[in-house]
This record gives C-alpha cells, structure tokens and sequence, in this order.
C-alpha cells in the first residue's frame, strides 16, 4: 500500500469460440501488469496467441480500455498458442495487443492474472 492505493490480485478464465476477435487495445487504465496463460487442447494453433500492435499513428494519452480497428495497428509480435505459453506485460507506454479473428470452430483456453492498482479500502476487482 502506498500513497492510499494498493495492487491487489485477480484471475480469470476466458473461453473463446469461432469468430471472436479483440481489438487492438490497451487495459484499463486501473490494471498495473496482466499474464495470460494458454491451455490449447489437441493440435496447437500458434495463430491464436494474443498480438502485440504498434499504432500507426499517434494515439491519445488517455484511451485506455478502448478498442480500435486492427487497420490503425501494425503487427509487431504473437505470442503463441501453444502449450507452456503465454504472455505477461506491464500497462504502461503503448501496450496495445488484440485477438485476431479466430476463423475456424475450436476453444482458445486462456487463463488471466492481473494485477489492479485500487483505492485503499475499496471493494472492486477491476
């Protein structure tokens, strides 16, 4: 606790069907750090990683949790859905990542660890 905030710990399973897809994006502003962890079963599909984007143009400060069209993105890294995989980063700077559209009928397991920075006291998990 520091300053009349504290981190506190949440997690979350996600399962995601034929034709999601997330925009590119960065969380909101209240989440300090997430790490995705992928559980593919049967074949893996390295295409179904979470991508890391750069804007191709200047972005606005403040638009965090907002969702943008993957043409205002370039493409910059996956990290792959595969078995003993996953992805952890920091919600600072430009850490826009995205789903692309999943195309064809699978399950794409993920499990979500974040790390929330909240008022001291309060009650929310986000």
């Amino acid at each position: 606790e520091a300053r009349g905030f504290e981190l506190v710990a949440n997690a979350g399973l996600a399962v995601h069907r034929k034709n999601y897809r997330l925009g590119p994006h960065r969380d909101d502003s209240s989440r300090f750090a997430t790490l995705i962890l992928y559980f593919p079963q049967g074949e893996a599909h390295p295409e179904l990683g979470t991508r890391i984007y750069s804007p191709l143009g200047d972005m606005r400060s403040g638009d965090h949790g907002k969702h943008y069209a993957f043409d205002r993105f370039k493409e910059v890294e996956i990290a792959p859905y595969a078995p003993n995989c996953g992805l952890a980063f920091l919600n600072f700077g430009d850490a826009y990542h995205g789903v692309a559209k999943i195309a064809f009928p699978t399950l794409r397991r993920a499990v979500f660890f974040n790390l929330v920075l909240r008022p001291s006291g309060s009650t929310s998990l986000n």
